[in-house]
């Protein structure tokens, strides 16, 4: 019951950020206070699939952005990484300062995706799951791109994906 209601709570958070103006105040971010909010958050949903979470660093890192929509953008795609182990798994993140940028690494060991389904992931209703709503990861992106940021990704059919997020600091 808890799981449906996060999901459900996810959904409304996704549908609501689309309709809140753009324009919003920059404060600075401690990337892993954030992190650790969504891990809390998103930790049943982890137990529920056997998923465990590791982090790298415990350093501090800052950007400066809006923290309820970056928290929105993590949590998106933490949660899609989650999902995609529905055998259970490890998702690590990796945190790492380089040349001016903060970089974000959300590796999960799930189904992965093609290369087709790499290049629809950010449009608009495209999910690859049945229950998603094909909002989370193109939100993330949108999110990212306020940020002056950008994502990758990397993913190999039966191995996982890794979602690659850097941001100027």
């Amino acid at each position: 019951m808890l799981i449906e209601m996060q999901q459900i709570q996810s959904t409304i958070n996704n549908y609501l950020s689309l309709t809140k103006p753009q324009n919003t105040l920059k404060e600075k971010i401690d990337i892993n206070h954030i992190l650790n909010q969504v891990k809390d958050t998103i930790s049943p949903l982890a137990l529920s699939y056997k998923v465990e979470i590791k982090q790298n660093s415990t350093d501090s890192f800052y950007i400066n952005g809006d923290p309820e929509k970056f928290k929105l953008c993590l949590n998106n795609i933490i949660q899609n990484g989650i999902e995609a182990m529905k055998n259970g798994g490890l998702l690590q993140i990796n945190i790492q300062k380089v040349k001016g940028n903060i970089m974000i690494d959300i590796i999960d060991s799930g189904i992965g995706m093609s290369s087709q389904q790499i290049k629809r992931i950010a449009l608009p209703f495209y999910s690859t799951t049945e229950k998603g709503t094909g909002l989370g990861t193109m939100i993330a992106y949108s999110i990212i791109k306020e940020l002056n940021g950008d994502i990758e990704i990397e993913s190999e059919l039966g191995k996982g994906t890794r979602f690659s997020i850097s941001i100027p600091c």
